[in-house]
């Protein structure tokens, strides 16, 4: 799982925060706060800078499972997408082949050139999800 301050950023648009409904396994990231957390039957927390951090319990992500509607914890939380939830976004119904087909011919065309710029599976789906779904691209800084 991308947890790097690229990723995190690439994923604050509204594009991708704007649709999602939470569920059990989904990782984010407070704004005021260097962790990341996942919402799950206990929840954690993990540096943002050593993904082998031991866990440490947080009630905060219990907290947005038990009052999805209360906007007091749902302010300044950045979802951060899994390649699966990525994937799905773009191809619902589809199988291996079709992905993998798509996401080279995106890799060789002339906006995904920049494919180098992506450190991570992530973020290179994320480039992909973003310019299939919404005809944006990613410049190092923003979607554009």
């Amino acid at each position: 799982m991308d947890n790097s301050k690229e990723y995190i950023k690439m994923c604050d648009c509204p594009e991708i925060q704007g649709e999602h409904e939470w569920e059990y396994g989904d990782w984010f990231m407070r704004g005021d706060d260097d962790g990341v957390w996942r919402i799950g039957d206990a929840s954690f927390r993990y540096d943002v800078l050593d993904e082998n951090a031991i866990p440490i319990r947080s009630k905060l992500p219990i907290a947005i499972m038990a009052s999805e509607g209360d906007d007091y914890y749902l302010e300044g939380i950045i979802w951060l997408p899994r390649q699966d939830q990525l994937q799905n976004m773009v191809f619902k119904e589809t199988g291996l082949q079709s992905m993998c087909t798509a996401i080279e011919q995106f890799s060789k065309s002339e906006v995904g050139s920049g494919v180098t710029i992506f450190g991570t599976m992530e973020q290179l789906w994320l480039a992909f999800l973003m310019h299939n779904n919404y005809h944006k691209t990613w410049n190092g800084e923003a979607w554009q």
